[in-house]
């Protein structure tokens, strides 16, 4: 008596038979790659260096910048390591760091109400303990730390 499989089973009887055949070629077929690479000799090129960076030699000299460029600037004289600034009302001063923070106080702890750029030209209105009350250009009011700032010399009448 004979028995006749299912379409299904015979069907996944060739699957897994392919499946068999092609895994133990490709393992026959690395093992060969492989061994091949290792029989193989190897060859060493003389590789050189095709591009070396080459930098000109410059004098210290000529790389100075400030020699070339023109500054005119007067500074202020030097406060003294412990004495507080001292200003009048309605002296002009410039500001000199780049960016300057204006307070609603006299104090590093009040809040900031606006920031003025470098070079801008304010007017002080009052100065408690080294602090200064200023007005810019623009009419904005609050505190800033004197040493923060340099007198405007007026001009000379001539």
């Amino acid at each position: 008596m004979s028995v006749e499989l299912p379409a299904l089973a015979r069907f996944a009887i060739v699957i897994a038979g392919a499946g068999a055949i092609c895994f133990v070629s490709s393992q026959f077929m690395l093992t060969s790659l492989s061994n091949a690479i290792a029989a193989a000799p190897t060859v060493q090129h003389n590789i050189r260096q095709t591009y070396v960076p080459h930098l000109p030699k410059v004098e210290a000299n000529a790389l100075n910048i400030a020699s070339s460029v023109d500054v005119r600037h007067e500074a202020a004289p030097p406060i003294a390591a412990g004495s507080v600034p001292v200003a009048s009302n309605g002296d002009m001063y410039s500001v000199a760091v780049e960016s300057l923070r204006v307070r609603s106080g006299p104090s590093k702890t009040m809040p900031q109400v606006l920031t003025i750029k470098g070079g801008r030209l304010v007017e002080v209105t009052d100065s408690i303990k080294g602090w200064f009350k200023i007005t810019d250009e623009d009419g904005n009011s609050g505190w800033a730390y004197g040493s923060l700032l340099t007198p405007v010399q007026p001009f000379a009448e001539q």
